[in-house]
């Protein structure tokens, strides 16, 4: 094989036209002078550097050089490229890591060089990017072509993924991770070749360009005893949680009772937009006109102050305080943590069945702080559970008949093996191949293949990309900090919330002899008991669904400094008239559930009602 740096060639000893002609008489007697004299100082340490073409990932290639004369000094960053004996390049890419290690007394240094293929283009470049409907996954990878990676002489391949986008963003990440989000979500996969090409296409597109067989016992093009076969997916899970970012509540409404001292007043969720602020001295029969609100440290003369993202409303320094006994009603927007799950429970029922004394869950998690809606997230949770809910199959062996390359499909039938599926090949390794009785103008080359029916493994370069970016979070958590918690029910509605009836003039909808709610009403709390009391409850933070649905799907947010206690029983009240004091309202659904919290936990649970 040849190798370039930065247009200089670095040859294996002599041309393999110069190795033809020569017997093995002159091989031994070479010298130094022999060796070196048509190159200069420019030999590699030995003729087989080793190439790993990886999909989805970054290819690789190691090799050493030899300087006679110490006068080269290789840099990370520099442009290589290496050929195979046909002269056929096989390798485009950039010096990684460069190492010097002196091997002889009078000063000839091993170059020793790790090289990285045209992925690194896509590693050293951030993005900051939303795309929307009616945008698909091809448009995205077109975007990012033409924007970012045209800069690094990048161009477009085939781009095939017709997937389309609800709303997906990134916020300054690689454009490598943005491309490997794209083709998990697409069920795609992604490279860029040796003319940097870059190419996202399903897994199926290009066939190997040729298949393993068996016949007789053997296996078609195998070289002996190298052939295995491994069950795996290090990254396998069938409950998939995604920790996102700051969705808005619905408007809540609090409270406050004045005591003719208190100027400031903590809500429970920090403050989206502007709140509003009314004013009762009589027990709540009226309120008075919305006060005049301003922003903290820019607005002054107004009556109230507010900031985004804060949980305290302030009332003006020169204001009279609100009196003993005087209500003070605060509504609002908030603003809460997205915290969601998603299972596939055909898998879960599966992994019970060979786990035998197991629940079958798989959990894995993922943070994505630019996911702001339920349904957002549901959409990636479901999208990784299609990619990694399975227990995938790996093989590995050996062969000297070329073709192969990274991304292709290949099928493999073997009966002993119980094999007879579409393998995706994941890395070819490529490396000469000589004997001692053979004409080194017609060596060989060894490829040694990785394929996967199944999830594409993650492999060290890109685990160590992932922590170095800091992807990978610590598993040992601050003593003191709050985590929040995922809680989720289902179940059916008590009584028939969808059924909504129209008064006929004589009485109101909302009536409580009329079994049925004002949109908005149907379900409101949820409310703790314990031992046939209650103990606490608290008004919606979001809600989706209608009557035409017939489901509702109601998020409550606990924080850590509330109901840091007991219960037995949660029930979710609906009705005109439920409100936030005990008892009041109907009971629209109730489930046994044991808990005890305490103040560094924060709950937010997730009820999905039915109708009856």
């Amino acid at each position: 094989m040849f190798v370039t740096i930065s247009g200089t060639p670095y040859f294996g000893y002599l041309t393999w036209g110069d190795w033809v002609t020569s017997t093995w008489l002159d091989l031994i007697t070479l010298t130094w002078g022999d060796v070196v004299g048509p190159y200069g100082s420019k030999v590699l340490a030995n003729s087989n550097p080793i190439v790993r073409d990886i999909v989805e990932d970054r290819s690789t290639a190691d090799f050493s050089i030899l300087d006679i004369s110490h006068a080269y000094d290789f840099q990370k960053g520099q442009y290589v490229e290496i050929m195979d004996t046909n002269l056929d390049t096989i390798f485009t890419g950039f010096i990684d890591t460069a190492t010097q290690r002196r091997v002889t007394p009078n000063g000839v240094i091993e170059h020793k060089l790790s090289c990285v293929d045209n992925h690194y283009l896509c590693d050293k470049r951030l993005m900051a990017k939303a795309f929307v409907a009616p945008d698909t996954i091809a448009d995205a990878v077109t975007w990012i072509i033409t924007n970012i990676l045209s800069a690094e002489g990048v161009t477009a391949g085939t781009i095939t993924a017709p997937t389309a986008i609800e709303a997906i963003s990134y916020d300054y990440v690689t454009v490598a991770s943005v491309l490997d989000d794209l083709a998990a979500y697409a069920g795609c996969t992604w490279y860029i070749d040796v003319n940097k090409q870059l190419y996202f296409v399903p897994r199926s597109t290009y066939a190997a360009a040729w298949d393993i067989t068996e016949a007789g016992d053997v296996l078609s093009n195998v070289l002996a005893e190298s052939f295995e076969v491994y069950e795996t997916n290090p990254e396998y899970r069938n409950q998939q949680f995604i920790r996102g970012g700051q969705a808005k509540t619905s408007l809540q409404t609090e409270i406050k009772v004045g005591d003719g001292e208190t100027s400031s007043w903590p809500v429970g969720f920090k403050i989206a937009e502007v709140p509003t602020v009314t004013v009762s001295t009589d027990g709540g029969k009226s309120w008075s006109a919305a006060k005049s609100m301003g922003i903290k440290g820019v607005d002054t003369g107004k009556d109230w102050y507010w900031s985004a993202n804060d949980q305290v409303i302030l009332q003006d320094a020169g204001g009279t305080r609100l009196a003993d006994g005087y209500l003070l009603k605060i509504e609002y927007y908030g603003l809460y943590q997205v915290i969601l799950s998603s299972a596939d429970f055909i898998e879960v029922l599966d992994r019970q069945a060979i786990e035998y004394t197991t629940s079958g869950l798989n959990d894995a998690v993922r943070d994505d702080p630019l996911i702001t809606t339920q349904d957002a997230g549901l959409n990636e949770a479901n999208a990784l559970l299609d990619h990694y809910a399975e227990i995938g199959t790996k093989v590995t062996y050996s062969t000297v008949v070329p073709g192969l390359e990274a991304g292709t499909l290949q099928h493999i039938t073997s009966a002993i093996h119980n094999l007879d599926d579409d393998f995706l090949i994941t890395q070819v390794e490529k490396c000469p191949m000589y004997f001692e009785d053979q004409d080194l103008g017609n060596a060989l080359v060894m490829y040694n293949i990785q394929a996967v029916s199944g999830p594409v493994e993650d492999y060290w370069t890109k685990v160590f990309l992932k922590l170095n970016q800091g992807n990978i979070g610590s598993s040992i958590a601050n003593s003191t900090s709050v985590v929040l918690i995922l809680k989720t029910f289902s179940g059916i509605a008590t009584g028939d919330i969808w059924d909504y009836i129209v008064a006929d003039g004589s009485d109101d909808m909302d009536d409580s002899e009329f079994p049925s709610y004002e949109i908005g009403d149907e379900i409101k709390y949820v409310s703790m008991w314990n031992g046939g009391s209650e103990v606490f409850r608290k008004y919606r933070v979001a809600q989706t669904g209608d009557a035409d649905s017939g489901k509702f799907v109601t998020t409550f947010i606990i924080n850590s400094g509330e109901c840091n206690l007991t219960w037995d029983t949660l029930k979710l009240y609906g009705g005109d008239v439920a409100s936030d004091s005990f008892g009041t309202g109907d009971v629209v659904y109730s489930v046994a559930n044991a808990y005890t919290k305490n103040s560094l936990e924060a709950l937010q649970m997730v009820f999905t009602i039915t109708e009856s």
